[in-house]
């Protein structure tokens, strides 16, 4: 299971809710807003109504040919009083026989309360007039307690909407506020009717309140939490609208389609539609039960295992009421509550929820509170130290000199105005002692930090401690400590298995958004190239450099970041600055003491080497000379000879990487350079089954350096991307201009990409790392080689993987005006 808005923000999985962006989010709090004073103008509407209209029948009648067989009489109705009895069939009312079923209804709503109304009867095939005085359909005592419950749901939804997160199980809170709000205000009034207010009222309640259960099944498979036992339950949850908006349907149509009444009376179909109903309600309440009592249980929280236990309570105690009220009427006939008084028990579950939603969300208020207190405290002393300053001084001054009576104000106000601050912070800091104990803890947990990331000389423990640090002390769902091996690399997760967050492109557009940030920056909806569930990330700078970030995923249970925290974030990577570069400069000269040290063993072994290889050749060809007529002899021999050329290769590349030689500095045109590499290569990449696709920029493309060099590192690009498509692929070229950051163009880069496995999370750091290699037979020099050259050319070397698949490495070259005389090859 996974907190609620916490979206699984882990590094491994999804969101657990969709997020959704700025614009639908303003759109869905808008439509909320709009459906609670929907039902505030729904209820204004069932009060007004109930109160100005008679009292009509609400016992059992059926409709049929002209005539209302009555199959029941409740007690004390306008039925009852006048003296119908079942079995009798109500012909007429007022002289007026009936047009359709809903004519009588239609009349009391035309009627004041007090009017004397006749009823005529057939009982037992013989006429009879019963006559009745209406009386008003709501009194006080049956208004007070349902205006209650419908304020108490209304103002319980808007709470929420101010203090709750936007979050979609927010937005069904509200909306099962609405529709049980809409339920309770329909019982002040009588809903069918062919009048405008009854077309209206008909609507709300069959439409949107009939609804309820399922919108309160939909809210516990959402909050607060959806683990798999939710997702595997949340199929139910289009079943359960879908049979109570048809029986709501089955309310509604007949009022604005009148021949849908003979369809909807068809024999057992109203009995089927309200057992339907009846049986997803109980269901609803039931699943959603299960669902909480799931969530207590294995509650990945401590903070989602009490709202989950404070939501079961709810659903308890409102099983206790309901038990409360109906075992009396089974035993003895009669309810402990009457209605009216009984749609106070609506409001229990309501309750419970926002309670829930609203409880860890109440750190708002808490902040206003804590500067309140702080404030307050602050004016009080200062407040006394006026009084003090206007009491001693005025009464030593005043008996010395009384004419600077008016000084001491002067003074007592300054003195009050100086002190404020410091008198603010003191205040500060024992409120913070006595009532915010864990926010003082923070500038002890800062000082303590410092200290111990002082003595760390490595970056994964340096990472492994700042993620420690942060979820002692801000407790994110997940946090993640990015860094930078290489200008132009991968940004990796340090301290982890170090698996690239972001490359490439990604990279450089995250690296121009750290660099432009403040202190922290508040990642927006959508999240952050690379990082799709991050809240909040505070840059890791050096000077201008950007040497990683800190990013943390949403609060556990959806706990909003405080202000506190941010400036614990953002001091944690002020501090980590220079911890991350003391290591970088550690570990580069630990590598360069090693390649220095490499470096000398391999110059050493390649001088002992070129003399034995020349003579292993010089002697293989000899022996093919005198072999003219032993095939196998020859063959073997060519062998030789190969693999002394391929090891003569491998001896150059490290001879050229350990002393690069020194050529002559010309204007080179990377286009005509590409051309004719990829004319030498073409032939023995085409048997390889790799197509070669160069894509030539619109413009020169001339740099100033050493061509040999440069088509030396070239050709090792084109090389590694066949050899990464043993099976055959495609191998493409591309130059374009090198633009800097205001869009001026400051040289040319060469795109060379493949359609193969591309670069390993493993390994992607490490390809420019000397001796590094993959490969069986391999001196890891190739892509180092290319570094250094374009490096010594005042370039940069961009590597990464494509988004259809493959590797992509990016050459950088900075221009140059065309030296006269110089050839491009």
């Amino acid at each position: 299971m996974t907190p609620m808005g916490s979206n699984e923000a882990k590094r491994s999985t999804a969101p657990a809710l969709p997020g959704h962006s700025r614009r639908t989010s303003r759109l869905i709090t808008a439509a909320t807003w709009l459906a609670i004073a929907y039902a505030v103008a729904i209820a204004i509407l069932c009060v007004w109504d109930g109160l100005r209209i008679a009292r009509p029948p609400a016992s059992n009648l059926q409709f049929a040919d002209g005539e209302y067989r009555v199959q029941g009489v409740e007690k004390g109705d306008v039925l009852d009083v006048a003296g119908v009895r079942p079995g009798d069939e109500i012909v007429a009312m007022n002289g007026e026989r009936f047009r359709d079923r809903l004519d009588m209804l239609d009349r009391f709503h035309a009627l004041a309360p007090g009017s004397s109304v006749t009823f005529e009867v057939t009982r037992a095939g013989a006429p009879l007039l019963l006559h009745v005085r209406t009386w008003q359909n709501l009194s006080i005592r049956e208004l007070a307690p349902v205006l209650a419950t419908v304020a108490v749901l209304l103002g319980l939804g808007a709470t929420v909407m101010v203090f709750g997160s936007r979050s979609p199980a927010t937005s069904l809170f509200v909306l099962f506020c609405v529709s049980s709000a809409i339920n309770d205000a329909a019982a002040l009034t009588v809903i069918p009717g062919s009048a405008w207010p009854q077309r209206v009222l008909s609507f709300a309640y069959a439409i949107t309140s009939l609804v309820g259960p399922a919108l309160l099944l939909h809210l516990f498979l959402t909050f607060p939490v959806r683990g798999r036992l939710q997702r595997r339950l949340l199929p139910l949850v289009p079943v359960a609208y879908a049979i109570q908006l048809g029986l709501g349907l089955s309310y509604y149509l007949p009022t604005v389609m009148p021949r849908a009444v003979g369809l909807l009376a068809l024999p057992g179909l109203r009995g089927v539609l309200l057992a339907g109903f009846q049986t997803s309600v109980a269901g609803c309440y039931l699943v959603s039960a299960v669902s909480l009592a799931a969530v207590a249980s294995r509650a990945p929280t401590e903070q989602i295992g009490r709202q989950a236990r404070l939501l079961v309570t709810a659903f308890g105690l409102l099983l206790g009421v309901h038990l409360l009220q109906e075992v009396p009427r089974l035993i003895a006939g009669r309810h402990v509550f009457d209605p009216f008084t009984f749609s106070l028990s609506d409001t229990i579950v309501p309750l419970f929820v926002a309670a829930a939603i609203v409880f860890h969300r109440m750190f708002g208020i808490d902040v206003l509170v804590r500067h309140g207190l702080v404030y307050g405290a602050a004016s009080v002393g200062v407040g006394g130290l006026f009084v003090a300053t206007m009491a001693g001084a005025g009464w030593a001054i005043g008996r010395a000199w009384p004419e600077l009576d008016t000084a001491v104000i002067a003074v007592a106000a300054a003195l009050a105005a100086i002190a404020f601050q410091p008198l603010r912070r003191i205040a500060q800091d024992g409120v913070d002692r006595v009532f915010y104990r864990k926010r003082y803890d923070y500038r002890r947990a800062l000082g303590e930090a410092a200290n111990r990331l002082a003595g760390i000389l490595d970056t994964d423990a340096a990472a492994r401690f700042l993620k420690a640090h942060l979820d002692e002390n801000i407790q994110p769902s997940w946090s993640a400590v990015l860094g930078r091996g290489l200008p132009g690399a991968a940004f990796l997760a340090l301290g982890e298995a170090e698996a690239p967050v972001c490359e490439g492109s990604e990279a450089e557009a995250l690296e121009d958004r750290l660099r432009a940030a403040g202190a922290v920056l508040a990642v927006p909806a959508g999240g952050l190239p690379g990082l799709p569930h991050a809240v909040l990330i505070a840059p890791i700078r050096q000077g201008d450099a950007v040497l990683g970030a800190i990013v943390v995923g949403p609060r556990r249970a959806d706990v909003p970041y405080l202000p506190e925290d941010r400036d614990l974030l953002a001091t944690l990577a002020s501090l980590a600055a220079p911890v991350l570069e003391r290591c970088r400069l550690l570990q580069e000269r630990s590598l360069r003491e090693r390649l220095a040290l490499v470096g000398s063993a391999a110059s050493a072994l390649v001088h002992e080497l070129k003399n034995p290889l020349a003579a292993v050749k010089s002697t293989a060809a000899v022996l093919r000379r005198r072999l003219p007529d032993d095939p196998r002899g020859r063959e073997l021999t060519e062998i030789i000879e190969r693999e002394v050329d391929r090891l003569s290769d491998e001896v150059v590349a490290v001879l050229a990487y350990v002393r690069p030689p020194r050529g002559q500095t010309a204007t080179v045109d990377l286009e005509t350079l590409v051309r004719q590499l990829t004319s030498v290569v073409e032939g023995d990449f085409r048997s390889a089954g790799v197509e070669v696709q160069v894509h030539e920029a619109d413009g020169q493309c001339a740099i100033s350096g050493d061509q040999e060099r440069l088509r030396q590192a070239l050709l090792n690009l084109l090389l590694n991307a066949r050899e990464a498509m043993p099976t055959g692929g495609v191998v493409s070229v591309e130059l374009r201009p090198w633009l800097d950051r205001e869009g001026a163009r400051v040289g040319s880069e060469m795109v060379v990409a493949d359609t193969g496995a591309g670069f390993s999370p493993e390994i992607i750091d490490r390809v420019f790392e000397p001796f590094f290699t993959t490969k069986r037979l391999g001196t890891g020099l190739g892509l180092a080689n290319v570094k250094r050259v374009v490096e010594d050319h005042g370039g940069a070397v961009l590597v990464g993987n494509r988004p259809g698949g493959g590797a992509m490495v990016t050459v950088r070259l900075p221009g140059a005006k065309r030296i006269p005389g110089s050839s491009a090859g």
